[in-house]
Parts: structure tokens; sequence; C-alpha cells
């Protein structure tokens, strides 16, 4: 069970426009069965079920001020105080899924493996959603709304396309088989060479939140993808030294997408659309080497190249966004670390730790317009940390971003397309207190 509630300030300016209030509740339930094979010489196996459901009941409450229109509506600012109000927008969605699964390896000698398995998932989404806007003075509102033709009794959301609805019942099921088959070669003790293919799905649902483009994007469908890989696991150098490497290439069908987009008035909404086609390919590196046994350092790369193959845009405002790259997706992705360890006979030991981590541009939005640009940055962390000879417990120094960088994570607009930024952390420390339990 988990309850959840926010407030901010839409329109980030110090005039009374909007502001909007978000509660959520909800319950979930999952129970997996597995059934396991001893490990044979030739073969081992694993099936099992999976279920989980959940009922989640939220509701957006947005208040919309008098500036509203001293400012933007300037026709209407003489009613302003009539005018002015709130929208509620609550709805229950549940949720029930169900799968079986069965995955086994098959060892043809000691140099060649085949792994395979099959998933069958079956989901059903139900939803209850409204939708509903209410004036501080109705009367003046329909008195207005005769003598204008403009949907003032709906006010203040109908102004901003989001017009008032009676409960929107729906429900929706999917199923989906997803296989996985890969073939393993064992070149040695301290080398594995792979191949793999497998598929996935991600369910469809509803977008059940304040809408002001009608109801065409409400409902989203599901989402299929097809995963290629190829890659080399190795152990080097009398295990001093490890290499993992995978080359991919996921290929989406139905992509599921945020994204920003306008109602016949220029205002903004944040809803979940589906682009056409997507591909995501890169190269991943991980590796460790321990050249002593208090040393350790760790670096690790991404390279990646993600973007949409087809896209009509579902915004009649917006370009076909097809050949755009993906939403944070940078082209590059570098870390680096380094621990040491420092006995200290009785009294336990020193862990002194550092790491160095670099992200590349990146956009916020399938538009990949230059309101949502996220610029490349970088950050140092650092860490040293106590341990008794036991190792039950662990008292831990801190700092992140130590050389205090200003670097920003999201870049979105308001309901107005106002640009407005999501900024990382400052430079932070802390002290932390960990107690191992399971010691």
């Amino acid at each position: 069970q988990a309850e959840y509630a926010t407030a901010y300030d839409d329109d980030i300016t110090p005039f009374d426009i909007q502001s909007s209030y978000f509660n959520e509740d909800s319950d979930q339930f999952s129970q997996e069965l597995r059934l396991v094979s001893p490990r044979e010489d030739k073969y081992d196996w694993v099936a099992g079920l999976y279920y989980y459901t959940s009922d989640m009941s939220t509701k957006r409450f947005v208040y919309w001020g008098e500036d509203l229109y001293n400012l933007l509506i300037p026709t209407l600012a003489p009613y302003a105080s009539a005018l002015k109000g709130y929208s509620t927008i609550p709805n229950k969605i549940g949720v029930d899924s169900w799968a079986a699964y069965v995955h086994g390896n098959y060892r043809f000698n000691d140099q060649w493996e085949l792994t395979g398995g099959l998933r069958y998932t079956h989901e059903s989404k139900d939803v209850n959603w409204r939708q509903q806007s209410f004036p501080a003075d109705p009367a003046t509102a329909a008195a207005l709304e005769a003598a204008t033709g403009l949907p003032l009794t709906q006010a203040p959301g109908a102004l901003f396309g989001g017009i008032n609805y009676d409960p929107v019942i729906d429900s929706r099921s999917e199923s989906d088989v997803s296989p996985t088959i890969g073939l393993n070669w064992f070149a040695s003790d301290q080398t594995m060479i792979f191949g793999k293919y497998s598929s996935g799905f991600k369910s469809g649902g509803y977008n059940a939140d304040f809408m002001t483009r009608g109801l065409a994007n409400f409902e989203y469908e599901d989402e299929s993808v097809d995963d290629w890989e190829l890659g080399i696991k190795s152990t080097l150098l009398d295990g001093t030294l490890r290499i993992n490497a995978t080359a991919f290439m996921m290929q989406y069908k139905d992509f599921q997408v945020f994204q920003f987009l306008r109602s016949s008035n220029g205002s903004t909404s944040l809803q979940l659309t589906n682009a056409g086609e997507a591909t995501s390919q890169g190269l991943e590196l991980e590796t460790t080497w321990l050249p002593t046994d208090r040393l350790e350092f760790t670096f690790n790369f991404t390279k990646l190249d993600a973007t949409y193959d087809l896209f009509e845009n579902p915004d009649p405002l917006e370009p076909d966004f097809t050949g755009n790259k993906l939403p944070f997706a940078p082209d590059w992705k570098t870390y680096f670390s380094a621990q040491y360890l420092q006995p200290l006979g009785d009294h336990g030991s020193l862990r002194f730790f550092a790491n160095y981590s670099w992200i590349d541009d990146q956009y916020s939005d399938p538009s990949n317009g230059p309101a949502y640009v996220i610029d490349s940055y970088s950050l140092i962390d650092a860490r040293v940390s106590w341990l008794p000879e036991s190792e039950r417990w662990e008292l831990a120094l801190w700092g992140k971003n130590l050389a205090d960088k200003e670097y920003n994570i999201n870049n979105n607009l308001n309901f107005l397309r106002t640009p407005r930024t999501i900024w990382g952390a400052p430079r932070t420390y802390g002290m932390s207190f960990t107690w191992y339990m399971g010691l």
C-alpha cells in the first residue's frame, strides 16, 4: 500500500495563475511461484507462475486564479473573480496481470550451450475517469456564456481545452507470447561468447489525467520489442581483470513515449502516445581490474544510437518526428571508479571510494527542439567508510557533485508553453550508517 501527494505552482511566476495538487492512493499485491530443476550434466530448467494486481485512485485538483484573466485573457478580466475556480480529475484504475513461463539450458558438450524460454502474459485494465471545472460564480459564468458563446460554465478548464466529461468507464485486455533463444560458446574456462534473441511486451493503458485535446489520446496501445545481443564475458590475468562487452539492437513497434501536446488554443499537456517504430542500438563495455588485493578500478562506457524510424506525430501543430532521437538517450555515457581498502587490524578497515561519470548531450522530448536540450555534464562523488572487524555494520562519510557543477536533468514546458528546467543536486555532503542483517 502506498500514498503520495504533491503540490506545485504550474505557471512558475509570482502571479496567481495556476497551481496543482495531486493525490494518489494505491494497493497492490504480487506473488510468484517457481519450480527449479536440479542442475544435471546436460540440462537445467525453471518454470513459474506470476500474478500481480493493483487498484489505484488518483485525483488531480487544479486551481485557477484571477491573474489567469488579468494577464492572459484581458477580455474577461472584469469577471476574473467570478470565473476563477478549479478543475478536478478523479480516476480509478485497476490492473490484473498473470504470466506463466519456462526457461531452460541444454549443454551439447563442455563448450556449447543452448538456452531458451517462453513467457505468456495476460493483462487487463479498467478505468473510471472524469473531468470537471467549477467557476467561482456559476450564475455569472452562465450569463457570460449566453452572451459570448464561450464555454464559461465549464471555466476555467475549458478555456484551455479541458472541457467537462461525465465518467468515462472503459476496460481493455491483451495477451502476449514472448520467446527467447540464445547460444553460448565457452571458448575457455575464462571466456564465454554469446548470442541471444528475445522479445518483450509492455501493456497499453489510459492517460487518466487532465485532457485538453478531447479523448483522441485517452487510450494508448501496447508496445513490443525485438532484442538481439552479441557479446563476450571474460576473466583474465588470473582472475584480476573482468571484461564484458555487448553489442545490441532493439527494435520497437508502437513505442510508448511521453510528449507535450498542444490544444487548439496553444496550451500544453503531457500525454503518453505511441510512436510507430524505433530502434535503439549500441555497444556496452564493463571492466573491473584488481591490480592488488586492496585496490580496485572500474571503467564502463555505453555508445548508443536511439532514433525513431517512424513517428507520425499525433499533434497537428508539430512536424513528423521520424528520424529524431529518443528522449533521454545520450550518444555516450562513461563511468570510472577507484576503491582502496586499508586494513586496521583489530579495528576493522577503511574503504576509500571515488567515481567520475560523464553523460553526453540528450533531449527530453521527441521533438528534439532547442527547449528540450539537456547539455552534457560530468559528476564527481567520493565516499570513505569504516567497518569493524565483524563487518556487521558500516559508518560512512560521503560527498556528491564535489565540483559543484550546475547541470540540468530535465527540460519541459508548463501548460502555457513556458520553458522550465529541473536542475540536478548541487554539492552535497552526508553521513550514513548501514547494518548488514544477513551476516
